[in-house]
């Protein structure tokens, strides 16, 4: 099991952490994490994982485990870059790490996700669609008629400002 310390505090930006596995496709399961996963429409989070000599295995992607079933887990995979086979060579269970997320992609994401909340509230239509990547956010609502821009731009500015 993966303790996923971005669910209490989403803007801490790394922890030390144990590792508990390496997968045979060279994914790392801690015990702890601050990486969001993919989930929901939004991109998992990057980063790197510092080891403990202080060379850093440099994580493009984090996932939700699966079982057989295909079902998630409670277990969070850092998908590593690839091209460092020797450095995942010499990771082992229990090793200490240090997981430290790209905090500059990680506060878009989360202003993104806001926005899409926001975006929701102001659109009384239900959602058939949503990804948010650190480039652009969109959402797909179920309806034929087309929204009025300035309307839902004026929205948005009162509910930030309200905040």
């Amino acid at each position: 099991m993966t303790d996923d310390l971005f669910r209490t505090d989403a803007y801490l930006r790394e922890c030390e952490a144990r590792v508990l596995r390496v997968g045979d496709d060279g994914t790392v399961v801690l015990d702890r994490t601050v990486f969001y996963p993919l989930g929901g429409g939004q991109a998992g989070d990057s980063g790197m994982l510092v080891l403990a000599d202080g060379r850093e295995l440099a994580i493009v992607d984090t996932r939700k485990a699966k079982d057989a079933e295909g079902r998630p887990t409670d277990e969070i995979l850092h998908v590593p870059a690839p091209g460092q086979a020797g450095l995942l060579a010499g990771l082992k269970t229990g090793d200490a790490v240090t997981a430290r997320i790209d905090w500059a992609r990680r506060h878009k994401l989360m202003r993104f996700h806001t926005a899409t909340h926001l975006l929701c509230h102001l659109v009384p239509q239900p959602v058939n669609g949503c990804s948010i990547t650190p480039e652009y956010a969109r959402l797909d609502f179920h309806m034929t008629d087309p929204l009025d821009k300035e309307v839902l731009t004026a929205g948005l500015a009162q509910l930030v400002g309200a905040a």
